[in-house]
């Protein structure tokens, strides 16, 4: 295998993937929904370059950068909204496959991209590698509820690919 040096690690020439760990996750979100996009960038998913945040009480305007991307983000139009008991106002899922060695701390980037999420109505989950798969459907479920006050069950959202 040919490997290159990236910023963050090395990778894969042949994969699109930073690491195993979200690939893992990427098969597992498939299973879930064939609409997962993998590495949306922030910009596509909130249709603006430019954005208006709320930081430490602070507003301020933000320039968003196009290398800037949410690991998978699903667009949630009215069927899916329906489907999973969500209210109108939910724009999109964004999942990040975050690993305990990169993301110990918070990172700038990873600040910038919860606040997006949080202002644009993106419903923004979290797995971390050192949870069991076993335990992933759980969570995305429970970030989900917590974040859209919604009552969504975990067969609901294995049910996902049936509706498109």
């Amino acid at each position: 295998m040919i490997y290159f040096l990236r910023a963050r690690n090395c990778k894969n020439l042949f994969s699109p993937f930073d690491s195993k760990f979200e690939k893992d996750v990427n098969d597992f979100l498939l299973n879930i929904s064939r609409l997962f996009a993998h590495q949306k960038s922030v910009v596509e998913a909130i249709g603006k370059r430019m954005i208006s945040l709320n930081i430490d009480g602070n507003k301020i305007i933000k320039r968003i950068h196009y290398a800037l991307h949410y690991d998978f983000y699903l667009k949630l139009d009215d069927k899916f909204r329906k489907c999973l008991g969500l209210d109108n106002q939910w724009k999109g899922i964004a999942i990040e496959a975050n690993g305990i060695y990169w993301h110990s701390e918070d990172r700038e980037q990873d600040l910038l991209k919860k606040a997006i999420a949080k202002a644009e109505n993106i419903i923004l989950v979290e797995i971390w590698d050192n949870m069991e798969v076993s335990v992933w459907l759980q969570e995305i479920v429970r970030q989900i509820n917590e974040q859209a006050r919604s009552n969504l069950i975990e067969d609901t959202l294995l049910n996902l690919n049936n509706y498109y």
